[in-house]
């Protein structure tokens, strides 16, 4: 990964798991139209690390599915609502998963507050 994250001329990266997704057969998929924005920032991946052995064709079959991990620039604040951008398509789910994890949290330290005597 540290080598995928280089031509960004960074040592260090952020990291997210993408999987498309075909939906029907001969679906195409463009790996390098996905961006996120963050506080009225872009981010454009600084380095693409392929797990699936056809990521490299761009096509899906239906149901198939291709895998990488996206490599962004170190500091992406990821603990702040920030959209994903792929093609013309946009989402902010993220800021339902970090409300998620809040409640989470919330939950965890109030239980590990109740059992300190």
């Amino acid at each position: 990964m540290a080598a995928a994250a280089r031509p960004g001329m960074t040592d260090s990266a952020t990291a997210f798991v993408v999987t498309f997704f075909g939906l029907q057969p001969d679906t195409r998929f463009e790996p390098d139209q996905l961006y996120l924005s963050s506080q009225s920032i872009l981010f454009h991946p600084v380095g693409i690390v392929p797990l699936t052995p056809r990521w490299s064709e761009g096509t899906l079959g239906q149901r198939e599915q291709a895998v990488a991990i996206y490599l962004f620039q170190p500091g992406l604040p990821i603990l702040q609502p920030f959209t994903v951008f792929y093609g013309n398509q946009s989402s902010d789910a993220w800021e339902s998963n970090l409300r998620t994890l809040d409640s989470e949290r919330s939950r965890v330290l109030g239980r590990a507050a109740a059992r300190q005597p």
